[in-house]
């Protein structure tokens, strides 16, 4: 069974204002840094790809709360969070904690981090950048405090300007800028336009390349999940015949065990036999009861004596006449046995004995 093509790209709506919508994620288990520095919580929003993160040991909904707390004292409170399912931001605490800012929270369908898009490629400048610092002899803390200033203030390749324009109203001032005369700045125009032109060619560039075409599964369709892992190297990656209960947007779908998947993870099947409606066909053969016309012993012969008595006339008896010998001989004795009987003799190394041989 083949892996079904992906949807087409859904991209996400710009969000019109900064720290409108943002994205959270964990970046690591991170080796070579200190045992308390090897997580990375990042919060990045999506108007104006601004990144925020913090270091951690270890990743606990409480870990997470503080840090946004020490964002929200700084940016405010946003509207909403997308986040994926990891057991950090899927618990009930964490979920309280953001019911009671009144900020959204929304879930990433399983195993498609495509939906946290932005936080995600992040991760890869955060990498890179953290890469070249550490190599010209920084420490970790210095790598990323660099890492953050040179992002957020280099123009960013979707929206044409950089994090800090959109998210300050300024650029910020690098070493390179004091060798030039500070110039009042504006905010640029024709950035709405712009994401939206590269939204578009990023969707037809995913398109094209992908064969991307549209889900064709409905509600009460059966549908395989490819698993992202085996506990089994010998089992299958696909999952037994599951229904689709709900659509939950334009690409993820609802199954009946209450996950939730994109539709790049589903393969449309046909209904197992056993969920079919069963035909005459199909229901299994009922043999008639006696009351019903079965053959019995009993019944035999009282039909056999309900039939009229035809007269049995005896069979002429079969005369077989052996053909004669010419002389009585152990052959001809040997024809009225039952089975032919071997011809016995002494045996040839008892010839220098005194031996009674019975025949």
């Amino acid at each position: 069974m083949g892996n079904p093509r992906p949807p087409p790209l859904q991209p996400l709506t710009w969000p019109t204002h900064p720290w409108q919508h943002l994205q959270l994620d964990i970046c690591g288990e991170i080796h070579g840094v200190p045992h308390n520095q090897r997580y990375l919580v990042v919060a990045y929003d999506l108007h104006s790809k601004w990144p925020e993160l913090t270091t951690t040991g270890s990743v606990t909904s409480q870990i997470i709360v503080d840090f946004l707390d020490s964002l929200f004292a700084r940016w405010g409170l946003p509207q909403t969070i997308t986040m994926d399912n990891g057991p950090q931001f899927v618990s009930a605490d964490f979920s309280s904690y953001l019911r009671s800012k009144g900020i959204q929270q929304i879930h990433t369908t399983l195993y498609h981090p495509q939906a946290n898009g932005g936080v995600e490629r992040f991760h890869q400048s955060l990498k890179n950048g953290l890469r070249a610092h550490l190599a010209q002899g920084c420490t970790f803390n210095q790598a990323i405090r660099l890492t953050l200033l040179h992002y957020r203030a280099s123009q960013h390749s979707t929206t044409g300007v950089s994090p800090a324009s959109l998210m300050l109203g300024r650029e910020l001032n690098l070493p390179l800028d004091r060798l030039r005369p500070i110039t009042p700045q504006r905010l640029p125009r024709g950035v709405k336009t712009r994401i939206a032109r590269q939204q578009r060619r990023m969707k037809q560039r995913f398109d094209r390349l992908r064969r991307a075409k549209e889900p064709n599964i409905a509600v009460h369709d059966w549908v395989r999940v490819r698993r992202p892992h085996r506990h089994n190297k010998l089992a299958s990656f696909w999952s037994k015949p599951l229904v689709v209960t709900r659509q939950m947007g334009r690409a993820s779908y609802l199954l009946e065990d209450g996950t939730r998947w994109h539709a790049s993870r589903l393969k449309k099947v046909a209904a197992p036999a056993s969920a079919r409606p069963q035909s005459s066909e199909d229901l299994p053969y009922t043999f008639p009861s006696p009351e019903q016309g079965i053959a019995t012993p009993q019944a035999d012969r009282q039909n056999s004596q309900s039939l009229p008595q035809t007269p049995v006339l005896p069979a002429p008896p079969i005369i077989s006449q052996a053909p004669r010998s010419s002389c009585p001989s152990a052959q001809g004795q040997d024809s009225l046995s039952p089975r032919p009987v071997r011809n016995r003799s002494r045996p040839s190394y008892l010839k220098d004995f005194v031996a009674t041989f019975h025949v």
